[in-house]
């Protein structure tokens, strides 16, 4: 039996593809006839490899108590208010911008309205409302609000801010006042 020729037109990127796969299986086909042949044989032997569709992934649940975790980042949501506060506060009693006599006739005025305690054990503070006039709220709360509040109806004008900076700077200054953070509020109180 003599060799036929058949001829077989294909594109010549796809051409090149096959000769780099003879090139790369080179114990198995010498040629890219051999190549074709050995193809077609397989072919209509039914030994072709058969196209095997992906596994479908699979359904991984996990029962977890986030609880544990959501009270940590609870916690430090609370120290990092808390360092907030303190920061600002350290910010407001640092700003110097303002005159020195004004600054502290407001410190003295607002060292007037400050509970006064024994020790600082027996300062509590209060978030209710308290229906008193403001200059005695101040004198139980320690609230930069109420503080505020007792010094407009003094007759001061001042904001809420200058008097938080005022009682910031207070409190750093060496005498016997004092501050602490409650509830993410500042409150102020003087050690008798």
């Amino acid at each position: 039996m003599s060799d036929e020729y058949i001829g077989i037109n294909i594109d010549a990127d796809e051409k090149a593809d096959w000769k780099q796969h003879v090139e790369d299986n080179k114990g198995e086909f010498e040629s890219l006839t051999q190549l074709i042949i050995k193809s077609v044989q397989r072919e209509m032997r039914g030994e072709h490899a058969e196209m095997v569709p992906p596994e479908e992934p699979k359904e991984v649940r996990a029962d977890v108590d986030f609880t544990p975790i959501q009270e940590r980042l609870d916690q430090m949501n609370d120290h990092i208010s808390a360092l907030t506060g303190e920061m600002r506060e350290l910010e407001l009693a640092t700003d110097n911008s303002g005159e020195n006599s004004d600054m502290m006739e407001l410190m003295v005025a607002i060292h007037n309205t400050l509970p006064q305690v024994e020790d600082a054990g027996e300062f509590v503070s209060t978030q209710e409302e308290l229906a008193l006039p403001p200059k005695e709220r101040s004198a139980i709360t320690g609230h930069v609000d109420d503080i505020a509040e007792a010094l407009r109806a003094d007759d001061w004008e001042v904001s809420d801010a200058e008097v938080a900076r005022a009682a910031a700077r207070l409190a750093k200054e060496p005498n016997n006042v004092h501050s602490i953070l409650a509830e993410g509020d500042r409150l102020y109180y003087e050690v008798k």
